[in-house]
């Protein structure tokens, strides 16, 4: 297991500081494919930087097996593909020269990732399209033998034929080698189809740690006439709701208790992942038409080690 206790990174700003992570206790199960979802600003890469070595958190500690690992220390640990932004003017076989340094390493498997990436054998970096350097840095990621590996939106440049490739990749990584695949990005919906657990960030801090399936099992959607919808959700929490002429649809947090049978006319669904995932963003305490209490809930997720609050404002 991977530990965040209580972790915390904070920049200092013009006037005083800004928390890019905020008091973030979660853990993260090794050998499995672990998606860090949130949106933009929600300290995803903070996050991943401190995991991997990168970055030194202002306060907290991150343990690997249940020993607290120096910053340092847990680089020989972590192999991290970025969104191939970070290059500079380097030259495509210095880095590569560079990158098989590390104890382990597999000409071998690179070779083959740059034949599926498409990738030249020379070359500036920078010169090259975005996927290509994306495809780059996720090759070079895949090709160590590091036992975590930490994907930062860096299929994002990559074309949709060349994402699924890369989905295929990380899941036989993962199957064979036992390899954690840690991965952080903004397409919830094909995360789904690879990830096994979800980490949510919003604001720097945890809004849910839990299992992809148990996740989406969380919410349905309510459709039916107000009063028949009204009365099948009751006192549950309601994150999105629309009114479609006299047809109300309400999207609820079933986690608590799960609804008694519908009276006529009333049709309750299931909601995929990305819905679940928007929902669990969305706002809190909506309640039904003419409710003036809101209802708000914590976030206990499965591999939540929560002290922390969530925060379940409007998303920035």
């Amino acid at each position: 297991m991977i530990t965040f206790d209580r972790v915390t990174k904070r920049y200092a700003r013009l006037g005083g500081s800004a928390e890019a992570v905020r008091d973030l206790s979660v853990t993260i199960r090794t050998g499995a494919i672990t998606a860090v979802l949130g949106p933009n600003a929600s300290g995803k890469t903070t996050m991943l930087r401190m995991l991997a070595g990168q970055l030194a958190p202002t306060g907290g500690t991150i343990s690997i097996a249940g020993r607290p690992v120096a910053t340092d220390a847990r680089i020989p640990h972590f192999a991290v593909a970025h969104d191939g932004n970070n290059f500079g003017d380097s030259r495509l076989r210095e880095y590569l020269s560079f990158a098989r340094s590390r104890p382990g390493w597999s000409m071998h498997e690179y070779r083959r990732l740059a034949d599926t990436f498409e990738l030249p054998s020379r070359g500036y970096l920078h010169k090259l399209s975005l996927g290509q350097r994306a495809g780059f840095a996720i090759a070079c990621a895949l090709a160590s033998a590091a036992p975590h590996v930490v994907i930062d939106e860096a299929h994002a440049g990559l074309d949709v034929p060349k994402r699924l490739a890369l989905y295929e990749e990380l899941v036989r990584t993962n199957a064979e080698d036992g390899r954690s695949i840690i991965i952080a990005s903004h397409n919830v919906g094909e995360l789904e189809r690879i990830a096994e657990d979800a980490i949510v960030l919003r604001d720097g801090r945890l809004i849910e740690a839990t299992e992809v399936d148990d996740l989406a099992g969380r919410f349905v959607r309510v459709i039916g006439p107000a009063e028949g919808v009204q009365r099948t959700v009751g006192s549950r929490r309601v994150v999105a709701q629309r009114e479609l002429g006299a047809t109300l649809e309400a999207t609820v947090d079933v986690s608590s208790s799960p609804l008694d049978p519908s009276p006529a006319g009333v049709v309750v669904t299931p909601v995929d992942f990305q819905e679940a995932f928007v929902a669990l963003l969305g706002r809190q305490g909506a309640g039904m038409p003419g409710d003036d209490a809101a209802h708000s809930a914590g976030s206990t997720g499965a591999h939540a080690n929560s002290t922390n609050e969530s925060t379940k404002g409007s998303t920035s």
